[in-house]
């Protein structure tokens, strides 16, 4: 398997997608429950107009000048259409972000970060993320040659220094503010009642594409957060059977640093020498795994 090669990889599905369906359960869970009075905070605002606002509102003022009719049509339709999905990803947005506003207390106990990271000479230091894949393919760009694994180990990211305030937080992977949307100019507004169903229905089609692409961004940020715990979790596995190493940390002490107009008394210095890496000494491993072939 050490060739080049392009591969095709079965991911593992297992946890991942168990997690993924949890808090998607909760999400809905806490929807269907209904309104919930949210904290002030920078992630969630005050709720963003609904689609029947959006069919409600008026225009307002605007500068003088007319689009002529063969551009009107094309412009308004693309006004509603990009307003409604605005609105929708904003609605969705927020309407998410309530939901996790309700199933904080459970996502604080299962993603939690600080029994994960490394402690070295008063430092923290996230550890490396592994990701597992089962079932691994590889072919090469001969079609001639190929190899499968049961199960493959790829180290994502390495270990890196972090402050405390640095230790990753499920909220930074999920949270998102909610954007102000502005509706378009007074002139794109309907004037009759035929631009006025166009408008509708523009409107409706955008909102509805505005939903679906929130719920993709959610899902996308979902997936960020099991990768990168379900990884330092992986990681504090293969180290406990051996089968990954610990970073090399180095720590010195400089009694002093710097001078002139900043100086440091009594420095603890710190440096990740090496990054982790992954054993093949399959005779290290504990327990003890035997290769099957």
């Amino acid at each position: 398997m050490g060739h080049k090669a392009g591969h095709k990889a079965g991911h593992k599905t297992g946890h991942k997608t168990g997690l993924l369906f949890m808090i998607l359960t909760l999400a809905a869970a806490a929807l269907a429950a209904g309104p919930v009075v949210l904290a002030a905070g920078p992630a969630l605002a005050g709720q963003p107009s609904s689609l029947d606002d959006l069919l409600k509102t008026e225009p307002g003022e605007t500068t003088p000048g007319n689009f002529g009719d063969e551009y009107r049509t094309a412009a308004m339709n693309d006004a509603a259409m990009a307003w409604g999905m605005q609105a929708g990803a904003a609605y969705q947005r927020w309407q998410l972000q309530q939901t996790l506003v309700r199933v904080e207390a459970q996502m604080d106990d299962i993603f939690n970060f600080g029994p994960l990271v490394i402690r070295k000479a008063g430092f923290t230091i996230m550890p490396p993320v592994i990701v597992e894949t089962e079932q691994a393919f590889k072919v090469d760009g001969s079609g001639k040659r190929a190899a499968s694994a049961r199960r493959r180990f790829n180290i994502l990211a390495p270990a890196r220094i972090v402050s405390d305030s640095g230790i990753l937080q499920w909220h930074a992977y999920l949270y998102r503010s909610v954007p102000e949307v502005l509706p378009p100019p007074a002139v794109l507004f309907p004037r009759d009642k035929a631009e006025a169903q166009q408008w509708r229905a523009g409107l409706r089609e955008g909102w509805q594409l505005g939903l679906v692409f929130e719920d993709d961004v959610f899902v996308d940020d979902v997936n960020s957060l099991l990768r990168d715990y379900l990884g330092s979790v992986t990681y504090r596995v293969l180290l406990a059977q051996h089968m990954v190493s610990e970073p090399d940390i180095i720590s010195s002490k400089t009694p002093v640093d710097g001078g002139g107009e900043i100086m440091d008394v009594s420095v603890t210095n710190i440096v990740i020498n090496d990054d982790a890496r992954l054993n093949p000494l399959i005779t290290d491993w504990v327990p003890r795994v035997e290769a099957v072939y």
